[in-house]
């Protein structure tokens, strides 16, 4: 009997050992949109205008013409992004200009891809790209009655968390970086990530240049 509780003792010290090295976990729940149209690159080139015109404004630079530009070469989502970032730029009263601007509204994406698989659900279009991009901080401040709110916030959650299974988690991202620079110095910088359906990645991606060689 000494002997049995001798080697359970050896072995549980053993398993103590073991479960030293610390067990993988998960970050806490979030959700991120997912582009699925050309409409939500002008629901979120709308909000990078908003929050540039802010930044201008914060600086004393409401006035002053701006240039938007990107270093990266033209694919579709570069081109439409910038044409819609101009556009609520313009709305906004900002003066924009081609080209020669000290103060430039900047942007650049980054596509990912990730290998291995992601299983979740995911909010859809109604919460997340209703009204504008509904991002919380916006939706908190610019909806009215708390009721009304808390209610349409409930039907539009019920509504993606169903939409969610059939969506899914894709394997591919894309990061876009917004800035307001004035001479090369940052006044504001956002970045914001969005999952895309894999089969449309190649939207976000520059074009390869072919050249003929004779």
């Amino acid at each position: 009997m000494k002997n049995a509780v001798n080697v359970l003792f050896v072995a549980l010290l053993a398993t103590g050992c073991a479960s030293e090295v610390p067990r993988p976990s998960t970050f806490p729940l979030t959700s991120q949109q997912k582009l699925k149209s050309a409409h939500h690159w002008d629901v979120i080139a709308k909000d990078a205008a908003q929050q540039a015109a802010s930044s201008l404004v914060k600086h004393n630079l409401a006035n002053t013409p701006v240039a938007v530009t990107t270093a990266q070469a033209d694919a579709p989502f570069q081109t439409g992004f910038r044409n819609f970032l101009i556009t609520h730029l313009v709305d906004l009263n900002q003066p924009v200009v081609q080209k020669g601007a000290d103060v430039e509204v900047q942007f650049e994406t980054q596509i990912v891809r990730h290998a291995s698989n992601r299983v979740a659900s995911i909010p859809g279009e109604l919460t997340v790209l209703t009204a504008g991009i509904i991002v919380v901080r916006q939706a908190v401040m610019n909806w009215g009655d708390d009721s009304v709110k808390a209610g349409a916030l409930a039907l539009a959650g019920l509504a993606d968390w169903g939409k969610g299974h059939a969506t899914g988690v894709t394997k591919t991202e894309v990061i876009v970086t917004t800035s307001v620079t004035r001479k090369g110095q940052f006044l504001m910088r956002k970045t914001d990530v969005y999952y895309v359906e894999d089969a449309d990645g190649a939207l976000f991606e520059q074009m390869k240049q072919w050249r003929v060689v004779g």
